[in-house]
């Protein structure tokens, strides 16, 4: 809420120099109907929620523009609301009415990305100013727009957060959250992979196998398609684990490089692997890049879908 204060404050600094009267037109773009009109409509909810603090007097609230009624000299905010219907055809010309028959000063919008994209091309010929609150996809802000704001984190950001923060079995209980979820044991570039991926804008989660131990219930619980079980040939597993012992200056002997030990291990993640019904990926001789291909390409013959 206090993001759309911030927005709808913004704007009307910057049109209360040339407005006539006081009032201060706002177009709102969302998908009140259609597949994501639940979201739509929240979105639609927050906005009017805001304005309606804005044209009001709310003392008891901790927001400066809560205190008295209207912006700056009394200005109010007066919202005129299109409906894209999650379709990018419908979403240009509701943006083209918005600013050019209704004469609003900005719109906020849109929710999904593939409505925003064409609706602030609008604007943007038009010179008039594109507040997105909630559309994620990285491209958008990657047009060099001069009229295009957004407040919301994209898909990268977001994806990366949520990599770092289900790494290495963390938050296991959240794996039904995830696009992709990585399996295997030490040394098969479990997170490597997964920041990887989701630099490309997946949910991706990480568990690591340990011999011996049973893995997280949750992982046997997650959707078949989206996990993958990494896997990796014994003796260079091995050579791996070495580098690693030498480079954390640990020489003691351990069992963790020994290769009896990593083939058994090995064994236990084969098992897991059959007991879960994924189909493995070899990372043995591969990039961080070929794997992910490998991973995303797999992942869309399972699910007949691109995400």
């Amino acid at each position: 809420m206090r993001k759309f204060a911030a927005v709808i404050l913004a704007l009307a600094l910057i049109a209360s120099a040339g407005a006539q009267d006081k009032v201060i037109k706002i177009g709102t773009l969302f998908p009140m109907t259609g597949p994501v009109a639940t979201a739509g409509q929240r979105c639609q909810a927050a906005v009017e929620t805001i304005v309606d603090i804005i044209n009001g007097v709310y003392p008891d609230l901790d927001l400066p523009i809560a205190k008295k009624a209207g912006l700056l000299d009394g200005y109010r905010i007066e919202l005129v609301k299109a409906d894209h219907q999650g379709k990018p055809d419908v979403a240009k010309s509701e943006a083209e009415r918005l600013y050019g028959q209704e004469g609003v000063f900005a719109v906020i919008g849109s929710y999904n990305s593939s409505a925003s994209k064409p609706a602030s091309a609008v604007a943007e010929r038009l010179q008039k100013i594109f507040m997105c609150g909630a559309s994620s996809s990285a491209a958008l802000t990657e047009r060099d727009l001069k009229y295009f704001f957004r407040l919301a984190p994209t898909d990268r950001i977001e994806a990366i957060e949520f990599a770092v923060a289900h790494d290495d079995g963390l938050r296991a209980h959240e794996l039904d959250r995830a696009e992709i979820v990585l399996t295997g044991v030490s040394r098969t570039s479990k997170t490597p992979l997964s920041m990887y991926l989701a630099s490309h804008g997946w949910l991706v989660a990480n568990i690591p196998l340990v011999a011996n131990t049973e893995p997280p219930p949750q992982l046997f619980l997650a959707d078949p398609t989206r996990v993958f079980a990494l896997t990796i040939e014994a003796e260079r597993l091995a050579l791996l684990r070495r580098v690693r012992l030498t480079r954390l200056g640990m020489s003691a002997p351990t069992d963790y490089a020994e290769l009896d030990y990593i083939r058994e291990e090995l064994r236990h993640a084969r098992d897991i692997f059959r007991r879960g019904g994924w189909g493995t990926i070899d990372v043995t001789s591969k990039s961080i890049e070929e794997s992910a291909s490998e991973i995303i390409l797999l992942r869309r013959e399972r699910t007949g879908a691109a995400r």
